[in-house]
């Protein structure tokens, strides 16, 4: 198993070696689940995707690539109250503490570390936290939350099946294509690259018309220093169902509206007149357009981030609906690839070929306010002998961004992640944004 990384995976690898840049998903379920079946159907999840057995070797004089580790991903169990098991502030602290602050180890390998917080009755039985974290190179925010489902279905399965390995891997375990090498023909070599370009020059000219203003920070940090935090917020069943009737009412997506919630909390934060344009990136997962398409269990990572450029002030519905609007004629125009052709000619084979990609993404680049909705995530209510509860994801942003906002709607609840980078954002400033952004989208619904 040897394969230089692409530009897409080494861009990651770089941001995340000045800071952790992972992502995180989670799933919570009741039932029995000991320590054992814990560790053994972690194996099985390993052994079902290549992609979790491999380690990032720096010295090719190519560049960096991916190379098998023969090591076992990392496991930890803890134990916690019931009452605090199920509490979404402890969930919070956990991320903001640990999962998003720790980066995994890349020279070592595997690219993630698994935990198991959990509560345990007397008879073995309790309610059980999945956590795994992981490596951007390796994963989004589907994959997170697919992959702590599936270690869930290995876990509640009878007699612990073989692994059924994911359509992308290959029979002698080797990692399969770069998300490049599977783009569409006309975003490949010579051709993508005009193309790239000449989104290139349309974004100058946006920027030149529009003027988006940034998101203000607080002070400086430099980008080895930078460290992701989080603050989460919550909606009930209830207001999460009144939202999403809301938007299908008004044909506009609840990506659309949460968009827009958060460009306006940003807008009245600044203080800045009505009218003052913010541009938000949007990650747009593109799974189903590769050659050949990519299934959502597969580990990998299959988004890439683009801005729209809209007025804080303005009614709420009809920013989402240019929210929606503009998002549908960059995919229209294949932008999402274009992206990723236009950072792959500026990324380099280390940090310091590399410092002028950095210096842009933190000046120019679409992460500086962000929003990543996986949408609705299709959980059964039981996995076997185990019943779900809940699942969750949080991603963080090392050098590329200022905020970022992860939600993810299980089981009908919409949880709210917002991620920041300290020093850049307070503590209470971004308290206060996570409310005001979640709170303006919910206040449109009267």
């Amino acid at each position: 198993m040897h394969r230089p990384l692409s530009p897409l995976e080494r861009w990651y690898w770089i941001a995340d070696g000045l800071s952790p840049l992972n992502v995180v998903g989670r799933m919570t379920v009741e039932g029995r689940l000991d320590r054992l079946t814990a560790r053994a159907a972690l194996d099985l999840l390993q052994r079902s995707h290549p992609a979790l057995r491999v380690a990032v070797d720096e010295t090719p004089e190519n560049g960096p690539a991916f190379v098998r580790s023969g090591r076992p991903i990392p496991l930890v169990h803890r134990e916690e109250s019931r009452e605090r098991l199920a509490s979404s502030d402890r969930w919070a602290e956990d991320a903001d503490r640990r999962h998003l602050a720790e980066g995994v180890d890349p020279r070592n390998g595997p690219l993630v570390r698994a935990e198991v917080v959990s509560a345990v009755d007397g008879d073995g039985r309790g309610v059980h936290e999945l956590v795994l974290v992981l490596h951007h190179a390796i994963a989004d925010g589907t994959t997170a939350i697919s992959l702590v489902r599936q270690w869930a279905e290995y876990a509640a399965a009878a007699g612990i099946p073989e692994p059924r390995g994911g359509s992308g891997a290959s029979e002698d375990g080797s990692l399969p294509p770069s998300t490049e090498d599977l783009f569409p023909r006309e975003y490949r070599a010579g051709r993508g690259e005009a193309v790239a370009a000449e989104k290139r020059r349309r974004d100058a000219e946006d920027a030149s018309r529009l003027a988006p203003v940034r998101v203000p920070r607080q002070g400086e940090v430099p980008f080895e220093k930078r460290r992701t935090r989080l603050v989460h917020r919550r909606l009930d069943a209830a207001t999460t169902r009144a939202l999403i009737t809301a938007c299908r009412s008004r044909g506009v997506t609840v990506h659309g509206v949460l968009a827009a919630g958060l460009v306006e909390a940003v807008h009245r934060d600044a203080g800045a007149p009505p009218g003052t344009r913010f541009a938000i990136g949007s990650p747009v997962d593109f799974r189903a357009e590769l050659d050949p398409p990519v299934g959502p269990d597969e580990a990998g990572t299959f988004v890439a981030t683009l801005p729209t450029i809209v007025a804080g002030g303005a009614d709420l519905w009809e920013t989402a609906r240019a929210v929606n609007a503009d998002l549908a004629r960059r995919r229209d125009h294949g932008e999402h690839f274009s992206m990723i052709n236009d950072l792959a000619a500026r990324v380099g084979r280390d940090v310091v070929r590399s410092i002028g990609l950095i210096e842009y993404m933190d000046r120019e680049g679409p992460i500086n306010l962000c929003l990543t909705n996986v949408g609705a995530v299709r959980l059964p209510e039981r996995i076997g002998s185990l019943r779900v509860t809940g699942a969750d994801f949080a991603a963080g942003i090392s050098v590329t961004g200022v905020l970022v906002a992860a939600a993810t709607t299980a089981h009908g609840r919409l949880s709210w992640n917002l991620t920041y980078v300290d020093g850049l954002v307070s503590r209470d400033r971004a308290t206060r944004l996570a409310a005001s952004s979640l709170d303006l989208s919910v206040a449109a619904l009267r």
